[in-house]
């Protein structure tokens, strides 16, 4: 028993690392003039183990940290202002790819601010 289940465990480790059975990773994906609900990754969508604060997008029910030169600098939308990414979840209009765990974006249109969206949490951590 200790052997078949030694035997399974090495089988599917590259499938529990997000590997593919020849150990590539998975396929990019591609995400086109997409409307997607963004905002900071620590701050709204409690994601652990990121560096401070960062945009974050939902992609396909999964949350991923966002990289990408089209993104609002933090002179143009202050992070932690009434309608910033650390305050409330937004709303963009979101082109780029997702690969290895990350979200390559091309384009970003931020939509007005929905007085509804849901609210950051009161900060339970640094900045």
């Amino acid at each position: 028993m200790r052997t078949l289940l030694l035997a399974l465990s090495i089988a599917t480790a590259p499938l529990a690392l997000g590997l593919t059975a020849c150990g590539e990773p998975p396929p990019a994906v591609v995400v086109t003039g997409q409307t997607l609900t963004v905002g900071c990754g620590t701050c709204m969508f409690k994601q652990v183990g990121g560096q401070g604060c960062y945009w974050a997008a939902k992609v396909e029910g999964d949350v991923y940290p966002m990289r990408g030169k089209v993104l609002p600098t933090e002179e143009e939308l202050p992070s932690h202002g009434p309608e910033g990414m650390c305050t409330m979840e937004r709303t963009a209009v979101v082109t780029g790819s997702v690969e290895a765990g990350l979200f390559n974006v091309t384009a970003f249109e931020l939509l007005p601010a929905d007085p509804q969206a849901p609210k950051a949490d009161p900060h339970d951590h640094d900045h």
